[in-house]
């Protein structure tokens, strides 16, 4: 349940409860769900001389008050839900097991209008308006899943992690990884020189590897501040 009161939203989810409730009442309650949604405007300096300017200002900005900020849509990338307008939009997506995420969508500033989109060069996307006037259209990744608190998108490394580290600049995981070689040569030390010497075993103990490579893998990660 949503509901937008002076620049202001409210989410509640509706959950099952029945202990001990008189016949009369519902057997429902509605947990409020916290969200970073903001649907007031950075206020900018006026000068004395402007006052008929900031009279105008203010009617425009009643107005765009009264425009409606939700717009449900089906079927976008697989998702339904509800699309928030306004200067913090934000993707409100029913999963699949019926949960509720809400996704930010920084990328283009304030959002004044959205509607679902869909023909043979766009499937199942999007258009919309940004405070400029302009007209994007739009799909989401597909390959992103968004049934997580933050898009997730899975990657086969097909090999053993050992480290992780997250470079803030480049909002980079690194990754350290290994995998394992067969080892079929032991070097022996000749002197200054090294020599590899093959080692002909039986076939169960070809199964004994070890550590020659490692790898360094970066991953993009989708951080949710920006």
């Amino acid at each position: 349940m949503r509901v937008h009161v002076e620049q202001e939203l409210l989410i509640y989810e509706a959950f099952p409860y029945d202990q001990q409730q008189p016949q009369n009442n519902l057997k429902v309650r509605f947990k409020k769900v916290p969200h970073n949604i903001n649907f007031r405007e950075k206020k900018t300096k006026v000068k004395k001389d402007r006052k008929a300017e900031s009279g105008a200002t203010e009617d425009s900005v009643s107005v765009k008050s009264r425009i409606a900020r939700f717009r449900y849509f089906e079927d976008i990338s697989g998702y339904s839900g509800v699309f928030i307008c306004g200067p913090s939009p934000h993707w409100m997506l029913v999963t699949s097991r019926g949960a509720i995420r809400l996704h930010p969508m920084t990328i283009d500033g304030s959002i004044e209008s959205f509607a679902p989109f869909h023909n043979i060069n766009c499937p199942k996307g999007f258009l919309y308006f940004n405070k400029q006037g302009e007209l994007r259209i739009s799909v989401l990744p597909t390959y992103l899943s968004y049934d997580a608190p933050w898009p997730v998108r899975k990657i086969p490394l097909r090999c053993t992690v050992h480290y992780v580290a997250y470079h803030v600049e480049c909002k980079v995981y690194a990754i350290c990884t290994s995998v394992k070689d067969p080892c079929t040569r032991i070097p022996r030390m000749t002197g200054e020189e090294k020599e590899f010497e093959t080692i002909d075993r039986e076939m169960h103990f070809n199964t004994l590897c070890i550590l020659t490579a490692i790898h360094i893998t970066c991953m993009f990660y989708f951080d949710k501040s920006t």
